[in-house]
């Protein structure tokens, strides 16, 4: 065990003895111990012990040590103050006070005793400062080696768990109309925006830029270590849909690859490691159609279902195995927050009372829903219009999430902006939305907004 006496407690001490404090053992350690040395009383005592110091007079003693000196003789009666002595170590002999040779003699003694004992403090001091300087280089040159090293650092380390029972709140990103395979330029399409496979991965790596920062910013108030991704559909462009849309994709096997390693390398790996878990639900859109015309296509022939097993595939290979992926089941998902009831479907479903692609469809669709299901939704989440939103009915909240190509002759000719951009909430057991953050995924001069009567809806 290590002594508290170090060189700077004991000069402490000195000088404490030196100056005019007539203080016994207890008032010297409460001086010690405002200097910041934890030191009892006993301790303070011992020490002045092995000194050879009184406990209670020392300053008297070194008074007096230094009149024998200077006068070789007896102290005058009458100034003489008896010293409180310790007792004696055995096997030495007491010396009359009178005594002043044999007073100055042990002075001396002690003097050079606190004199050697500081010198080898001192000597002790040293030896230490030089063992933490070459410790300093040790790990100094132990972090080159480690930096220089060839052996990769592992790619993924996901964080501890968690072992409380439910966090106050998780994080949903609504991710949807990819649209990978579109191959759009300016005067293509009239100087509306610019998209290819190139663009898309910039913009799926913003977007996790923003999302990590906006979870960063939610974990102030809130204790978010989960992050709910609902695939809204439209993956891909396809290539089969329409007449000419063959001429402004690349191969639909392409798409469907491009899509899942993008999303992946982009996106999922670099969050897994923000969260303690990372789950995903999916819904096929109509661009994920396999086969068939619209409203005769099963879900099962959707790419709805091949694009988020690819999805899992990458990150098991990359090692986030905290990621969990549900896959694509139905046209639409039902499912719990804290006991909220909340669905998701892509939004271009068949719509009870008729009505195009609009916002007030959705909500058809929703209260459809609800009379089937038997629930309330407190929350409800589609894409399909390419343009972020949200309404409220005072109960229930609709999310509509945007996409990543951005403008086009769809999006103008309902009169939306078209930005790409994509959504981020926060569900929380109080209240079902208690976030709502659009992610503007391109400034305003990458996307040239027209007026919708100059355009036609395509289809």
């Amino acid at each position: 065990m290590a002594s508290p006496w170090t060189p700077d407690a004991i000069e402490a001490l000195n000088e404490f003895i030196e100056r005019d404090y007539r203080l016994g053992c207890r008032g010297l350690a409460r001086l010690l111990r405002e200097r910041g040395h934890d030191l009892t009383t006993k301790a303070v005592e011992q020490r002045l012990y092995r000194a050879d110091l009184s406990t209670v007079r020392a300053r008297e003693e070194f008074a007096e040590m230094r009149r024998l000196r200077r006068t070789r003789g007896p102290i005058p009666e009458q100034e003489a103050t008896p010293p409180v002595r310790p007792i004696a170590p055995s096997g030495t002999v007491e010396v009359p006070d009178g005594d002043a040779d044999v007073l100055v003699a042990k002075a001396v003694a002690r003097e050079q005793r606190t004199r050697d004992f500081l010198t080898e403090a001192q000597r002790e001091n040293r030896a230490l400062r030089r063992q933490a300087v070459r410790g300093e280089d040790f790990l100094a040159a132990l972090s080159g080696i480690v930096a220089s090293s060839a052996t990769p650092v592992a790619p993924f380390a996901p964080p501890a768990p968690d072992l409380r029972t439910l966090p106050d709140g998780t994080a949903v990103l609504s991710l949807s109309d990819l649209h990978n395979g579109l191959v759009l330029t300016r005067e293509a399409s009239n100087g509306l925006a610019s998209f290819d496979g190139a663009i898309l991965r910039q913009r799926l790596e913003l977007l996790c830029t923003e999302v990590v920062a906006l979870l960063r910013e939610f974990r102030v108030n809130h204790r978010v270590d989960q992050l709910l991704v609902l695939g809204l559909g439209d993956w891909i462009e396809h290539r089969y849909m329409h007449e000419g849309q063959v001429h402004d994709t690349f191969g639909l096997a392409l798409q469907v690859r491009g899509v899942a390693e993008a999303v992946a390398s982009c996106l999922f790996v670099p969050l897994a490691r923000e969260v303690r878990l990372l789950r995903m639900l999916n819904v096929p859109g109509n661009h994920d159609r396999g086969a068939g015309p619209k409203g005769q296509s099963e879900h099962a022939d959707s790419y709805a279902v091949l694009v988020p097993h690819l999805l899992g595939l990458h990150c098991q290979i990359a090692g986030a195995r905290n990621v969990e992926i549900r896959e694509c089941a139905n046209w639409f998902e039902v499912f719990q927050l804290y006991g909220h009831d909340m669905i998701a479907f892509h939004g271009d479903q068949p719509r009870p009372g008729g009505g195009g692609p609009a916002p007030i469809s959705a909500l058809k669709t929703r209260a459809k829903m609800e009379s089937m299901t038997h629930r309330k939704f407190r929350g409800s989440f589609h894409s399909h219009l390419h343009n972020v939103g949200m309404m409220t009915d005072g109960f229930c909240t609709s999310i509509t999430n945007g996409s990543l190509p951005g403008a086009s002759k769809f999006t103008l000719g309902l009169g939306l902006n078209g930005c790409p951009s994509q959504t981020l909430c926060l569900v929380t057991a109080k209240t079902p939305i208690a976030r709502h953050c659009p992610i503007q995924l391109a400034t305003r001069e990458e996307v040239l907004t027209l007026e919708p009567e100059d355009l036609t809806l395509s289809a």
